[in-house]
């Protein structure tokens, strides 16, 4: 099967590349130049994206950094002319997190982690002190929901 991205915009945000046979490519997207991000894409059949909106209690500074960088990443997968598909926290979150923990932002990052390593045991999703990158753990199971619905079956 051809390749799916995932992209995680948050301010800890990745982007991961997936097939079939597991992930291809994760890399962060603090820094990532835009071309190199366009490159990542244009191999990719769909990318699937974490749609952003404000969230109470949210300062305006935050808002607006966040809707910058979220249309950044917008435009820039728009330029890679592949098919972009948004999809909700709470969507994706219903179906790849089911059964785990959600009742804390925390549990909701704790369970990103462990859930995407049970997918994929040979990729790490830790650092090196053991803190979870939640950011490569979400943008890995965004591109897993999006695969399982483009297969066709319920993600």
């Amino acid at each position: 099967m051809s390749l799916i991205a995932g992209i995680d915009p948050g301010a800890t945000g990745w982007v991961v590349l997936l097939d079939s046979d597991g992930i291809r490519l994760a890399e962060p997207l603090a820094g990532l130049p835009g071309w190199r991000l366009a490159d990542i894409l244009r191999d990719a059949a769909c990318v699937w994206i974490e749609r952003q909106a404000p969230m109470t209690g949210q300062g305006v500074c935050s808002m607006f950094t966040l809707g910058q960088a979220y249309g950044w990443l917008l435009g820039v997968a728009e330029a890679s002319r592949c098919p972009i598909q948004q999809v909700r926290p709470l969507d994706w979150q219903r179906t790849m997190l089911r059964g785990e923990d959600r009742s804390s932002r925390r549990a909701r990052l704790e369970a990103c982690v462990l859930v995407a390593s049970r997918l994929w045991p040979g990729v790490e999703f830790r650092g090196p002190r053991g803190g979870l990158i939640d950011g490569k753990a979400a943008a890995a199971l965004i591109a897993e929901y999006g695969r399982r619905s483009m297969l066709g079956g319920a993600p």
